[in-house]
């Protein structure tokens, strides 16, 4: 008689433990389900290759690693180059304006030059000077002021100039702008006339 009521009691037993498992299982797949995931705290791997950009890679084997997108790039924007801003040639730099006054040059004599008879000596310029004065030193002197815009050293009557009304020797003709502050110019050339008559042309020796 003993022997069937232990086998009742550990059946029941045995049922109890399995209606306690089926109520427990809800909650273990919840807690299961609440855990952190273990790919978060898995370790950056970084490979370099010679030429290439980093690659990283973050999760667990077998996972595709996602690349880094590109980055900018280091080179110059087109039209740039490595001159300073506002440095000579540097884009942007201002350029010297060609209207700028400037005395350019004698044209009509030479450094040294010798000259007879009549000649026309012209002064190249770049703008507007202005008034420019004209002045002849050696053994005689000759001033004259030429209002432009062609500037000819004719000091008798707007005529090219006659270099029989000056000794022979060595002279200097300087031109200097009167109202704006240029560099003025001269040259230095000779004047050679023989004979009692007045040679036409100029003789460069």
């Amino acid at each position: 008689m003993h022997r069937p009521v232990g086998l009742l009691r550990r059946g029941g037993l045995g049922v109890l433990m399995f209606v306690a498992a089926l109520a427990l299982m809800p909650l273990l797949v919840t807690s299961y389900h609440d855990q952190p995931d273990p790919s978060a705290d898995s370790p950056r791997l970084t490979s370099t290759q010679p030429g290439k950009a980093p690659i990283t890679a973050t999760g667990t084997a077998g996972e595709p690693s996602p690349l880094p997108a590109p980055g900018p790039s280091a080179t110059a924007p087109p039209g740039t180059t490595g001159t300073a801003p506002g440095a000579p040639g540097a884009p942007g730099a201002p350029a010297e304006s060609t209207t700028t006054p400037a005395l350019l040059g004698f044209v009509g004599v030479i450094p040294n030059d010798t000259v007879h008879g009549t000649v026309q000596i012209e002064l190249s310029v770049r703008g507007s000077p202005g008034p420019v004065l004209f002045t002849l030193t050696g053994p005689k002197t000759v001033s004259y002021t030429d209002n432009g815009p062609i500037f000819v050293f004719t000091p008798v009557n707007d005529a090219p100039w006659d270099t029989t009304t000056c000794p022979n020797g060595s002279y200097v003709l300087t031109a200097r702008a009167t109202r704006l502050n240029l560099l003025p110019l001269s040259v230095t050339f000779h004047i050679l006339n023989t004979g009692t008559t007045t040679p036409v042309g100029s003789a460069r020796g």
